[in-house]
C-alpha cells in the first residue's frame, strides 16, 4: 500500500466521522406533535439514542419528551425521577417529579426494556418552574444502561431548548 492510499483512507473515515457527528448532534427531523419548527436533537451513549422531541411549558409545569432507541442488542434502561435535572435560563435548577417510559409511569423511578431498533417514548415532568423563564438552558437525562451483565451510567445533556407550544 502506497503513501496515497493510506492519505486517502484517512481522509475517508475523516469524513466520516464528521458526518457522524454532525448527524448525532443535530438531527433535522421534527415530531409530528411539537408545534414548533425546532429541530430535533439527538445524542448517542453505549448503543442507544436518546432524541430530544421537545419540551412544551404549561403555566409552572413543563413536560419533556424523548425518543429512544437502542440499536443492535436489547437492554434494560432504569431512571430516577431525581437525577433528570432542568436549568431554566434564569439559572433555576429543578428535579424531575414523574418519569414516563412507554407504557409506565412513576414519581420515584423506572426499570423499562429497551428492545433492539425498537424506538420508545419517554416523557419527563418537572414542576413550580419559574414565571421569568422562559426557555432551557440545559437539560440532563440520567440513567444507567445495562445488558449481558454490564451496566453503564449515562448522562445525556441538551442545552438552548426552547419551550414548544
Amino acid at each position: 500500500m502506497n503513501i496515497r492510499s493510506v492519505k486517502s483512507i484517512v481522509c475517508f473515515f475523516a469524513a466520516s466521522l464528521y458526518l457522524t457527528v454532525s448527524v448525532i448532534t443535530f438531527a433535522g427531523t421534527t415530531d409530528g406533535n411539537i408545534s414548533s419548527p425546532q429541530r430535533a436533537r439527538t445524542m448517542e451513549k453505549f448503543g442507544v439514542s436518546f432524541q430530544l422531541q421537545g419540551c412544551k411549558k404549561t403555566g409552572e409545569n413543563v413536560s419533556c419528551r424523548i425518543k429512544i432507541t437502542s440499536y443492535k442488542f436489547d437492554k434494560r434502561l432504569a431512571m430516577t425521577t431525581s437525577q433528570q435535572r432542568l436549568t431554566d435560563n434564569v439559572g433555576n435548577e429543578y428535579r424531575g417529579t414523574d418519569l414516563q417510559i412507554g407504557d409506565k409511569e412513576s414519581s420515584s423511578w423506572l426499570n423499562s426494556s429497551l428492545k433492539a431498533d425498537l424506538p420508545i417514548n419517554a416523557v419527563i415532568h418537572f414542576q413550580n418552574l419559574s414565571a421569568k423563564a422562559d426557555s432551557i438552558d440545559r437539560l440532563e437525562i440520567v440513567g444507567s444502561l445495562s445488558s449481558h451483565g454490564k451496566s453503564n451510567y449515562v448522562n445525556i445533556p441538551f442545552k438552548d431548548i426552547s419551550f414548544s407550544n
